[in-house]
Order: structure tokens, then sequence, then C-alpha cells
């Protein structure tokens, strides 16, 4: 009887520890994908707030050497769209966000609201798209657009 005892309380011991390492690890779990979201969310804001102030040696800096596909074209590209319209704001959602070594895709869904600089009519797009972004020297910097983006007009 006491034999039994023993292995019903050793038994559940270790479900109830087996219980608690797994709510652990699916707390480490959501952890992690709430800064994944919350990198994503900073990276997006903190990239759109350069260019809404577009200062081309800031924005720059924030652009990896290894852009692909030419850093300098989407520069002036993106400068180009600056001087076209006002950037009014940037709105968006965070539908993805996926790390692997040191790079850290963003997939994101967005509405933009923009004034045409010649006339200053208002407009509103909408758009999908991908920033992949790469740690170099501690910092992540725009490393690939793909889809929509949110820089050009």
């Amino acid at each position: 009887m006491k034999r039994t005892c023993l292995i019903t309380v050793f038994l559940c011991s270790s479900l109830m520890l087996a219980g608690c390492a797994g709510s652990q690890a699916a707390s480490a779990e959501r952890a992690s994908f709430l800064n994944t979201a919350e990198l994503a969310q900073t990276l997006v804001q903190r990239d759109w707030d350069l260019f809404a102030g577009f200062q081309r040696a800031a924005f720059s800096e924030r652009i990896s050497g290894d852009f692909l596909t030419d850093k300098y074209a989407f520069l002036n590209e993106a400068e180009a769209s600056f001087y076209e319209a006002v950037p009014m704001g940037l709105s968006f959602t965070v539908d993805k966000a996926l790390m692997k070594n040191n790079k850290f895709a963003v997939t994101f869904t967005w509405q933009r609201k923009i004034a045409d600089r010649n006339t200053g009519d208002l407009i509103l797009k909408e758009g999908r798209g991908t920033i992949v972004y790469c740690e170099e020297n501690g910092q992540w910097l725009i490393y690939k657009i793909q889809g929509n983006s949110i820089f050009t007009f």
C-alpha cells in the first residue's frame, strides 16, 4: 500500500513538473513571438518616419550596402517619390514576422495617406509588402523589399 502511494505521488509530481515545463516553454514561445512582433512594428515605423522626414543621408544609413537589387537605385526612387508627394500617414498591421540567423522578414498590410505636391489632392493607397532586414553591426538594416513598397508612390 505504501509502495502504491509512493508510486502515485511520484507519477503525479512528474506530471505536474512536465506540465510546468510545458507551460514555461509555451510562455517562452509567446514571449519570443511578442518580441518579434514588437520588433517588426518598431522597425517598420522607424523606417517610415525616416522616409516621411526624408533626409537622404539618415534614410540611406538604414539601407544595407548589400541591398537587393541596387541600393542607390532604390534611394533615388524613394527620393523621387518623396518629392512627388507629401507623406501624411501610415497605418499597418504586421501579418508575419520571421527571424532566421541574421535575417528578419516582416510581411505587413498597410494603408498610406499622401498629398500630391502639385495639386494638394489627398490620396489613400493600400498594399501588402515584405521588408527583409539584415543585422549588421548590431543594427537592423533594410536588405530587400518585396510586394508593395511603402517608400514609393
